[in-house]
């Protein structure tokens, strides 16, 4: 059959459109249909980074590793007791108080204390029997340079010490230095003074209001603190009223002819 009048074959018209270039519909324009497709560069190429959760920041755990140092925890000072002390029988004293916190908590302590020992004590080689009012009492193995001696029974302990040992056994007290701080007691008369111009009475009422109110130590050795001998005596009459007396004759014993 022939085709019908003004048809124009389909394989003359593809030869037609060959040879005159002419791009077949759909293919990109100024490529050759051989061309091979150009890949889009790195840069032009979206990329996603996994997420990671601020927990897993190898910088925060390391900042947390850091801040968990024990290195970095704040040291504590040393305990301190500046005062003069009647020991007691239960152990409520400060100084009993100091030398068990210092041994159980591993800290060390700086002391400036007047106290009475026992007579057979021997301060020249560093053992002290601190009798307690009542019973009981310390045992303390210390330098012998740690240790004044003032008027019998009185001696002054000054230092900061490592401390071992317990109220049962004694207290050992190894010495980092035997030096004193006379800033650290509070400002007064001292000693000589106190003795020199020494008020009974007061002293006096100064045992008493301890005795019916030992809350009030503490403001009590702010005004007798200066003098820590006559501070003993005022405790001791506290403690034992029938003994202030005797207690006032030894704290003033070397400032009185």
């Amino acid at each position: 059959m022939r085709p019908a009048r003004g048809a124009v074959p389909v394989l003359l018209l593809s030869a037609v459109l060959t040879a005159c270039g002419s791009e077949a519909p759909g293919s990109p324009s100024g490529e050759s249909a051989g061309a091979t497709p150009t890949s889009p560069s790195a840069s032009e190429t979206p990329t996603e980074s996994p997420t990671q959760s601020p927990s897993e920041s190898p910088s925060t755990s390391t900042s947390t590793a850091t801040s968990a140092s024990p290195s970095s925890a704040p040291q504590e000072g040393p305990l301190s007791l500046v005062d003069a002390v009647v020991v007691t029988e239960d152990g409520s004293d400060p100084l009993s108080g100091a030398l068990s916190a210092a041994a159980t908590g591993d800290r060390t302590l700086l002391l400036d204390v007047v106290t009475a020992v026992d007579p057979a004590s021997d301060p020249t080689a560093g053992d002290l029997v601190i009798p307690g009012r009542g019973g009981g009492g310390i045992r303390l193995d210390l330098p012998p340079e740690a240790v004044g001696e003032l008027a019998q029974p009185l001696v002054n302990v000054t230092g900061t010490f490592e401390v071992t040992g317990d109220a049962a056994s004694g207290y050992q007290l190894t010495a980092l230095t035997t030096e004193s701080d006379p800033a650290l007691r509070p400002q007064g008369m001292d000693d000589a003074a106190r003795c020199a111009a020494l008020d009974q009475a007061a002293v006096q009422a100064a045992a008493d209001h301890l005795r019916d109110d030992p809350a009030a130590r503490p403001e009590l050795r702010q005004r007798w603190g200066s003098s820590p001998a006559v501070w003993w005596a005022v405790q001791v009459g506290a403690h034992t009223p029938g003994d202030l007396a005797q207690a006032v004759q030894t704290a003033c014993a070397p400032y009185r002819g």
